[in-house]
């Protein structure tokens, strides 16, 4: 990748305004990211240089994939993406607030950093794409939350972000390095199915015993294995889904706190203040009055 990354992809198709870009020289590594209300959508092709491409979408309606077979992206979400020769790329967004960071390193910097046998190990033989979508960690979505409001002018700033971006880039690479068997690619889209109901319904009461039923396995294998694939307990993932969820409404709407609180399944407003607080810092009023702080 050269070191003028702003022209490095054909795009074709209306562009988000972007909040954040940067070219780490340190590390190889091109940061973009958006924040932004979209009232109309947006639709935007381009062709991908061979390279690593990771991102996380803290929330927002996107899909993405090779022309022609496009996939909805996740909320809380991170994809990684590994591509050995230039693929013809689609990607759109909905009309929603989207906040989205993406971090990649493209094939001259690869071979500048001497990685390109590892990154060549990505592949099986005839593949040329390779990628993996799952739920991004609580440190990766805070990481590129803060990314997202970096000043750049700020030297500090720039080293913050720039290993914020680094740890976001090799959590993906981690995820494009494991090879999944059968056995555990059925486990792993049976926890993204449950951590779609759990987005649908995250005011329901649920138990272990709801979890385990939505995910197809015992109580015993789901903690071991969403601890496996999240790096937490599911109560831990929901009460982060419910706080991620709450925040998006504290920030966009004028519900009041407690209607948020029943919304997401807290059982009272001062539970749910209590706990807002002590995940974002900040009482949910302060954060409305001041959401960007």
């Amino acid at each position: 990748m050269s070191n003028q990354p702003a022209d490095l992809m054909e795009v074709s198709g209306a562009l988000p305004e972007l909040a954040v870009e940067h070219f780490s020289k340190r590390f190889g590594l091109i940061v973009r990211g958006a924040k932004q209300p979209f009232r109309d959508g947006m639709e935007a092709s381009a062709l991908m240089p061979p390279g690593i491409y990771v991102s996380v979408q803290i929330r927002g309606k996107t899909a993405s994939g090779a022309a022609g077979d496009e996939k909805p992206i996740r909320n809380h979400g991170m994809t990684g993406l590994a591509v050995r020769e230039a693929t013809d790329w689609r990607a759109s967004i909905g009309v929603a607030n989207v906040e989205v960071l993406g971090v990649a390193m493209e094939l001259a910097q690869i071979r500048a950093c001497g990685l390109e046998d590892q990154f060549s190990s990505l592949f099986q033989e005839d593949e040329n794409i390779r990628q993996f979508q799952r739920a991004a960690s609580f440190r990766a979505i805070d990481q590129a939350r803060r990314a997202l409001a970096s000043d750049l002018t700020d030297p500090l700033q720039v080293l913050r972000l720039e290993a914020d971006v680094l740890d976001i880039f090799l959590e993906g690479v981690q995820g494009l390095r494991a090879r999944s068997e059968n056995a555990s690619s059925r486990s792993r889209g049976a926890l993204l199915s449950l951590s779609d109901d759990v987005e649908a319904d995250l005011g329901r009461d649920w138990t272990m015993s709801d979890l385990a039923r939505s995910a197809g396995m015992s109580a015993r294998s789901l903690s071991t294995r969403f601890r496996s694939e999240f790096g937490c307990t599911p109560f831990a993932f929901l009460r982060e889904r419910r706080l991620l969820r709450a925040r998006d409404l504290v920030a966009d709407s004028d519900m009041s706190f407690g209607a948020i609180a029943g919304l997401v399944g807290f059982g009272t407003a001062a539970h749910f203040s209590t706990a807002f607080k002590q995940r974002f810092g900040r009482s949910p009023m302060a954060f409305r009055q001041d959401p960007d702080f």
